[in-house]
């Protein structure tokens, strides 16, 4: 037997009939956070930097594992050891970078969302250890002569709040990183 189910939503609320809605709706927002349908980040942690380096070099770095290991990970940034590099290539795809600090391993991982070279990159971005807890990063590249700016937004939820100033701080530290990796 088939149940009918309607369901609609007016200025925020949820009407509906059928016994089995409150289930294919919960089914329906889980699918929908975790692919990004629907993602409220209200904080966001902004940097910049501008590069020497052509749009197409720094872009490019966010793929390759021997420069992301040179920029986001590694003891020339923090006391923390790599163990896995894998990243992506296309929209869709995971990605997971394993690192070792004080004993402990922690993946962090995420998935391509945009990607535009060598102007925009867009990802989901958390730590397998702190799931469901997840974020996304936005990064703008803008062209200037030979070189480039970035624009990277750290989009977190608003319980991350406090948060902020230590990820501005992060990204910096490795923004200023890649300059030098692309230099």
């Amino acid at each position: 037997m088939m149940k009918t189910l309607f369901a609609w939503v007016l200025s925020g609320e949820i009407f509906f009939c059928g016994t089995i809605f409150l289930q294919i709706y919960n089914e329906y927002l889980y699918y929908a956070i975790q692919k990004h349908i629907i993602m409220e980040l209200p904080v966001k942690a902004t940097v910049t930097h501008s590069f020497a380096a052509p749009a197409e070099k720094v872009f490019d770095a966010w793929f390759d594992p021997a420069m992301i290991s040179r920029f986001m990970f590694g003891p020339q940034l923090r006391d923390e050891q790599i163990i896995s590099i894998h990243p992506g290539k296309k929209v869709g795809d995971s990605f997971s970078f394993i690192v070792r600090r004080q004993g402990n391993d922690y993946e962090h991982i995420g998935e391509y969302v945009e990607i535009d070279r060598p102007k925009k990159l867009v990802f989901t971005w958390a730590v397998r250890q702190d799931l469901p807890a997840k974020s996304q990063i936005v990064i703008d590249i803008e062209p200037r002569g030979i070189g480039c700016a970035i624009t990277l937004t750290h989009e977190m939820a608003r319980e991350a709040e406090n948060f902020v100033e230590q990820a501005k701080a992060a990204w910096s530290k490795m923004l200023n990183a890649l300059d030098g990796a692309v230099s």
